[in-house]
């Protein structure tokens, strides 16, 4: 008996060693536990928790951990298309303590000794991903290109930072708040949905792509109560040209773009004095819009979901939100979410006064 006894006592030793260690760092003693979370691409990685060093090579992700309240844990990475006005406004430190990662160098990437790095799932068999991997390196592929895709990456993030709860609140809101809009538009009739083209600036001048089969734009303009004329290209970013979009004649067009230097308000205007555009219905009756910008474009799957859903419904179908104040939603959100206040943020785009 007294074997079994000790050998059990061994055995507790060895599994508590697998789920808690403590590490010492000069006179402070932190216990780190490990979290196992299964990425994009099924596999799974084991992260040191609680996670003090993150390195995002994914511009959709340094948002959504500002969203969780752990943006200070970012030691390199930046927003979509670089743009971070809304995050230097929630932390005016960001751009000195985080570096901005552009080079495939697995030993600069190493160097800054991250818990765990988040990575397009899209380049997992690519550049410094496999390396960084064999190394030991903690890497999380993600996709969020589609509603559903947010949702588990909301729940990834909730393991990830052992913030379940607040995970799930997250999407409690948005499953009311996207429930609301669905309630508000499914009255509307076939005939009386409007024909919306989705029109994002390319970087260059006249430049533009529109999103295709699955990707999330279209599943906006379809739960805000509009038909995407694009929807039956190939999904992913499709590139188009003023050609392809008269031959849809769209009855709006909505204009994004993700940098303040031309956001979408610059966008609609080349689009509102280009004669090309001219004999499309969107522009003949006046009929386009640019979807607010404040640094992340609310057309984005990211912490803006709500207010890019609401708006997009309310710029779709006026009559039916005269009730619905988006520019106090915001301020709430900003708030709420963020712990900031919307006269901090530069704010652009239509419908939002």
């Amino acid at each position: 008996m007294r074997t079994y006894l000790v050998l059990f006592s061994i055995l507790l030793v060895f599994l508590a060693g697998c789920i808690s260690t403590e590490s010492k760092v000069g006179d402070t003693t932190t216990a780190v536990n490990m979290v196992s979370v299964t990425d994009f691409t099924g596999e799974t990685s084991t992260i040191n928790s609680p996670v003090e060093r993150v390195v995002s090579n994914y511009g959709l992700i340094p948002p959504i951990i500002y969203l969780f309240g752990e943006g200070d844990k970012i030691v390199a990475g930046r927003g979509v298309m670089g743009a971070d006005e809304f995050i230097d406004a929630v932390d005016p430190e960001f751009k000195t303590r985080s570096k901005d990662i552009k080079s495939d160098n697995v030993e600069e990437i190493k160097s800054l000794n991250p818990d765990v790095i988040f990575a397009p799932s899209w380049g997992s068999q690519q550049g410094q991903y496999p390396q960084l991997k064999s190394l030991g390196v903690p890497v999380v592929f993600i996709d969020i290109e589609t509603s559903s895709n947010y949702y588990k990456t909301i729940e990834m993030m909730g393991e990830v930072f052992q913030k379940e709860a607040y995970a799930q609140e997250l999407i409690d809101y948005y499953n009311q708040s996207t429930n609301d809009v669905l309630k508000r538009t499914a009255s509307i009739s076939e005939n009386e949905k409007p024909r919306v083209l989705f029109l994002v600036y390319d970087q260059k001048k006249n430049s533009y792509w529109t999103p295709g089969g699955e990707f999330y734009q279209n599943n906006l303009i379809t739960m805000a109560g509009g038909k995407t004329v694009s929807s039956d290209l190939p999904t992913g970013k499709a590139q188009i040209n003023v050609e392809q979009a008269a031959s849809w004649n769209p009855d709006i067009i909505i204009t994004s773009a993700h940098t303040m230097e031309y956001p979408s308000t610059k966008v609609k205007e080349d689009i509102l004095n280009d004669d090309g555009w001219k004999e499309i219905n969107a522009v003949k009756n006046g009929n386009v819009y640019a979807m607010p910008f404040d640094g992340e474009s609310w057309d984005t799957l990211g912490p803006k979901y709500v207010l890019g859903l609401y708006w997009t419904a309310k710029t779709l179908h006026p009559d039916m939100y005269t009730d619905f104040d988006i520019l106090k939603l915001t301020s709430s959100e900003y708030e709420r979410f963020f712990n900031v206040s919307i006269d901090e943020v530069t704010l652009v785009g239509d419908n939002i006064e």
